[in-house]
């Protein structure tokens, strides 16, 4: 019953399915918002791991160092991040931004020693009276540590490490049905506000049947935000390296776990070079780490980075470039849901804490003019390689790995189904080989290197072309940016170009309409025509899409006069014409190989919304003729040709290439560029 009612509990409940999720280190409540509404939603991130919200101790010495997050005063909604209502605006904001909260819940243990909390509440003596507990409801009192002053000191004695106090931190008898009480009213607190699920912290020093008790105590999620029924998600902090007798396959029944296995494997290749690449093939389950659906894994996490829970050969953002090339495998990897780090600097000081304001509170995460982060925010998530490849995960989803290729050695490659696939030089020498994708062919943006805009369907930085037969030529250097990646949905739009001849009389203009067929949505578009063409400018303004509907809604208008759809502008094949269309948005253009009032559009086009590349238009005639008649058009001549492989009465011109017309007739040229 328990077990059956917890398998959602791998369900990291992300919208759209969303497969990437981010540990924002000790930010902000206030921050975290406006990181969702900004960058998260929009660069397709699953959700932030955000640390324990809960009231916790004061540290003076040393200053407010990061772990005091870890020492719980009382379940008050009151921490160094930011008060109850804060925290509530951020839930509410990131859910309806599609960014899931997940909660860092610090069960296990209470805050050492005694002092007074983030919200004012004092503590000592194992006494806690804002939750309440008393020293009875801790396992140093209740005889279940059998130490001499109950600290753990064999991690071989299972017993020992779940029952004894860890580094001085008063134990939880979680056995206790009101301490799983107490426990479950917080988390259903922060269920109820609207958090998707925990990181569960120190699992390892619990039983896992008491996590299953609590856990199943725990209400559904809030339908403000998610579908009804829905569970929250559980991920439990396990550190298991081996060796030790506590596994982590122990808490899979209760959701899922941290696999710390995962970024030690990646250090000892990409940090200390140990071990080659090529081995990577069959990463995962093979290599002694957990199931696909039963593991979180990472390249590093708060711990680790500092040489604590596991720490040792872990890549960090202090080794930029293999950190680039650890997270960017991981992301492309199918295996695993994955979560990244987004630290501050700590300068060897382990124990210090986030960047500080007076009051001892989180200084605001400032950001960059090109979106890195300032001060001593890392910010890794926000590393153009990490954040692009957070999409590629997201298009990957539910495709196996596909196509993989080696050199024998360090330089490998591997696909993800036909929707992704990327490359990784780990070697000395620099990478260049033909490869099969998989993909369909086309143009692709690296999105290691640009940046794609899926508005445009244009690419900042260098593209990579796949053939018709899923081969690509891929040069990979040595330097920073070791990798490649390309994907379906960072496809470039193709360029294309229809000319319409019709000899048009002053104050005449020609537009074109069309589509998929003439019934179809409309192809997204971007023009490249521009100049000094005032009138042309005015009525491209806003044509984001060839379609059947006339004129856009935000479609500019030039004089009073507006759009009857897509505009075209007046070209010559005559060099000797005062006016080129590059400069001045009409005239003379050497794509032009016929004559006068060849009239013209070129634009980027989403060949993914066109029926096997073909797509219909007419043209029409404004203060003129109107629209063409029906046609009958057959096969077109050209160096690129063909017959559309549909019936229509429209003119058909294929997506990528040079289209040529005449108004009214059913003649037609397809031609390469």
């Amino acid at each position: 019953m328990l077990i059956g009612s917890c398998l959602s509990q791998w369900n990291p409940n992300t919208l759209e399915n969303k497969q990437a999720i981010v540990h924002l280190f000790e930010w902000k409540w206030t921050d975290i918002t406006k990181e969702c509404e900004r960058f998260l939603g929009p660069y397709g991130f699953g959700g932030v791991q955000i640390s324990p919200p809960n009231e916790h101790r004061v540290v003076l010495d040393p200053f407010r160092p990061w772990w005091e997050r870890y020492q719980p005063v009382s379940y008050k909604l009151d921490s160094r991040s930011g008060s109850d209502a804060e925290l509530r605006d951020m839930v509410r904001r990131c859910n309806n931004v599609g960014v899931r909260i997940y909660a860092d819940a610090v069960i296990n243990h209470m805050a050492q020693g005694s002092g007074i909390g983030t919200s004012g509440s004092r503590f000592g003596n194992n006494n806690f009276p804002n939750v309440p507990y008393s020293s009875w409801d801790f396992n140093t009192h209740s005889g279940k540590c059998n130490t001499v002053d109950g600290e753990i000191f064999d991690y071989t004695n299972i017993f020992e490490v779940r029952n004894c106090n860890l580094r001085g931190l008063p134990d939880l008898d979680t056995e206790k049905e009101y301490v799983r009480l107490k426990i479950a009213e917080y988390l259903n607190k922060l269920i109820d506000i609207g958090v998707a699920g925990f990181r569960v912290d120190a699992c390892k020093h619990m039983w896992p049947v008491d996590l299953g008790a609590i856990f199943g105590m725990l209400n559904d999620l809030n339908t403000d935000f998610f579908p009804s029924g829905s569970r929250p998600f559980i991920f439990q902090e396990v550190i298991d390296q081996g060796g030790e007798p506590i596994k982590a396959s122990e808490y899979t029944p209760y959701g899922r776990v941290t696999e710390f296995k995962y970024g030690l494997h990646l250090g000892e290749r990409l940090k200390l070079g140990r071990y080659e690449m090529k081995h990577l093939k069959n990463f995962g389950e093979a290599w002694g780490m957990l199931r696909d659906d039963f593991a979180l894994v990472f390249v590093d996490n708060h711990d680790n980075q500092r040489g604590h829970g596991g720490g040792g050969n872990i890549i960090t953002h202090e080794n930029p470039r293999e950190y680039k090339m650890a997270t960017t495998f991981m992301l492309a990897y199918p295996y695993g849901l994955t979560r990244l780090m987004s630290s501050f600097k700590f300068h060897h000081d382990t124990d210090k804490g986030p960047p500080l304001d007076d009051t001892g509170n989180s200084d605001s995460v400032t950001t960059n003019p090109d979106g890195t982060c300032g001060g001593d925010w890392v910010c890794e998530h926000r590393w153009r390689q990490i954040r692009n490849m957070v999409g590629f995960r997201n298009t990957a989803n539910g495709q196996g790995l596909s196509n993989w290729w080696d050199n024998g050695h360090n330089q490998i490659a591997f696909g993800c189904g036909n929707k992704a696939f990327y490359v990784l030089n780990a070697d000395t020498h620099p990478l260049s080989e033909w490869l099969y994708t998989g993909l369909q062919g086309g143009e692709y943006c690296n999105i290691i290197l640009g940046d794609f805009n899926s508005t445009s369907g244009s690419c900042s930085g260098p593209t990579i072309n796949v053939d018709n037969n899923g081969f690509a030529h891929f040069n990979v250097d040595v330097g920073d940016d070791p990798m490649a990646a390309i994907h379906i949905d960072a496809r470039c739009w193709a360029r294309t170009v229809i000319f319409v001849h019709k000899e048009a009389i002053s104050g005449q203009d020609l537009f074109i309409r069309g589509g998929a067929n003439h019934h179809a949505r409309g192809i997204p578009i971007s023009h490249n025509i521009g100049g000094s063409n005032e009138k042309f400018n005015s009525w491209k303004s806003g044509d984001d899409f060839l379609d059947w509907n006339g004129a856009e809604i935000d479609q500019g208008s030039y004089r009073g006069s507006f759009a009857e759809g897509t505009p075209l502008v007046w070209t010559t094949n005559d060099p000797k014409k005062a006016f080129n269309v590059q400069s001045d948005g009409y005239g003379y253009t050497p794509l032009n190989e016929w004559g006068e009032h060849y009239w013209m559009v070129d634009f980027a086009m989403n060949c993914d919304e066109t029926e096997d590349g073909w797509f219909d238009l007419k043209a029409y005639i404004q203060n003129g003729d109107g629209w063409e008649s029906d046609l009958s058009q057959g096969s077109c001549r050209g160096s690129a040709g063909g017959t559309k492989p549909y019936s229509s009465l429209n003119h058909s011109a294929r997506c990528g290439l040079v289209n040529v017309f005449e108004f009214g007739s059913d003649t037609c040229i397809i031609n390469h560029f």
